[in-house]
């Protein structure tokens, strides 16, 4: 399937509102926390929106948006871990926020490229 600007457009969009979204729930107002979900979000969904655009797969796309959300929330999330626990344990939570991202952010792109372009 052929990636248009507003199923791009849709999948970044759901990414960065997922990302800052768990971010959120995760620290609190913080900006720069939710400034930093909102970029684990972001690559996630690009990722997605790459191999999509690459393979044809959605399902491979959306499996790399997985990972690419968890990987990009190990380097950039750490921080938003509980004071006192290991640096592993501190890059896990910032994967699992990343990659909760890469899971739901295809999903909310659906959602609304359904409702606004049903033919994108």
């Amino acid at each position: 399937m052929e990636i248009t600007k507003t199923r791009a457009a849709a999948y970044v969009g759901a990414g960065a509102a997922v990302g800052g979204g768990f971010a959120a729930l995760r620290a609190g107002g913080s900006g720069k926390a939710i400034a930093l979900g909102v970029a684990s979000g972001v690559v996630a969904a690009g990722v997605q929106t790459a191999v999509e655009a690459r393979t044809g797969s959605s399902e491979l796309a959306w499996g790399a948006s997985i990972l690419g959300g968890a990987a990009a929330g190990a380097l950039l999330l750490r921080g938003l871990a509980p004071a006192g626990i290991s640096p592993i344990a501190k890059s896990g939570v910032g994967a699992a926020i990343g990659a909760g991202a890469g899971l739901l952010a295809p999903v909310a792109a659906g959602i609304l490229l359904a409702q606004i372009a049903p033919e994108a």
